[in-house]
């Protein structure tokens, strides 16, 4: 963990040879992420664990992080790969027009196993992130990141009955929020 926290400073005072040794001590955790994640997307999707994991490096690279700890850097990456995943829907949609949805399996987070589209998750997401950022952040994490709820409430330094009430609510609002659209 000092080692990380070491490398995160290094990333802050602009080190680019620190976002790839941080990178190389996640990669285990953050393709296992990448794996849940791709596993419940649509069927044939052409991104594998491996280059949704290099995509999000691509994604961060360069950029001005100011990582706080581990747990932080993974939230990180996990909107990273939201923003991938959605960019990639949207892309194949205009390709293939409005039919060709790209799914998310809601049953991983706890629900009954709904599939919604993972567009219109992310668009609720930026609408949700306006009054509540860490509803947001949880929801995020457990969507796109595909976390459990302990691991949710480990990366966002909460208890799990908080993760899981807040879950709760926000499920609620977007079934809700969905209903409506």
């Amino acid at each position: 963990m000092g080692q990380l926290t070491t490398l995160f400073s290094k990333m802050q005072e602009g080190d680019a040879e620190a976002l790839d040794l941080a990178i190389a001590l996640v990669y285990s955790e953050l393709r296992l992420v990448a794996k849940k994640q791709l596993a419940r997307d649509r069927p044939g999707h052409i991104l594998q664990p491996t280059a949704l994991v290099h995509e999000v490096y691509d994604k961060l690279h360069g950029a001005h992080l100011t990582i706080q700890d581990k747990q932080h850097f993974l939230g990180i990456c996990a909107r990273a790969m939201r923003q991938i995943l959605v960019d990639d829907a949207r892309r194949c949609r205009s390709l293939k027009g409005k039919a060709a949805l790209t799914m998310i399996d809601t049953k991983l987070m706890g629900d009954e196993g709904n599939l919604v589209d993972v567009i219109a998750i992310s668009d609720l997401m930026q609408k949700l992130e306006k009054f509540d950022e860490r509803k947001c952040r949880l929801a995020e994490l457990m969507y796109f990141g595909g976390l459990t709820q302990e691991e949710a409430a480990s990366v966002m330094g909460i208890s799990e009955r908080t993760v899981r009430r807040e879950m709760v609510i926000t499920r609620a609002w977007i079934l809700s929020e969905l209903t409506v659209e």
